[in-house]
């Protein structure tokens, strides 16, 4: 049975909490529990279904899941026509080879 994003994010960060963004991922799907009653946890969204708003050619930065389960803090990007996600040092890939995405939570308010 395959897993869900939020379980494929969930045991991935488990394992890579030391690097930062995968930390940052880890808190983005347990937002519902780290802000109590707050803040709604965000939701994954399909690629197939929608995507972030595009402002001169490129999304903010968004969570992104790819086919492989790996996820990465990017923004969508509009190249050549063509909507890319710039991976590092993997280069661009295309819209294909991404399942889901969610926007960022707000970071936590420091209490006065």
């Amino acid at each position: 049975m395959s897993k869900t994003p939020e379980e494929l994010c969930k045991e991935w960060c488990k394992e890579n909490l030391d690097i930062a963004t995968h930390a940052y991922c880890y808190r983005a799907v347990n937002l519902s529990f780290l802000a109590g009653h707050q803040a709604a946890a965000p939701k994954w969204i399909s690629v197939k279904d929608r995507l972030p708003e595009m402002k001169n050619r490129m999304s903010e930065d968004v969570l992104i899941l790819d086919e492989y389960g790996q996820m990465s803090v990017e923004p969508f990007e509009i190249v050549n026509n063509e909507i890319v996600v710039d991976w590092g040092e993997a280069g661009t890939r295309p819209l294909s080879d991404f399942t889901h995405w969610m926007p960022l939570p707000e970071p936590p308010k420091e209490e006065g």
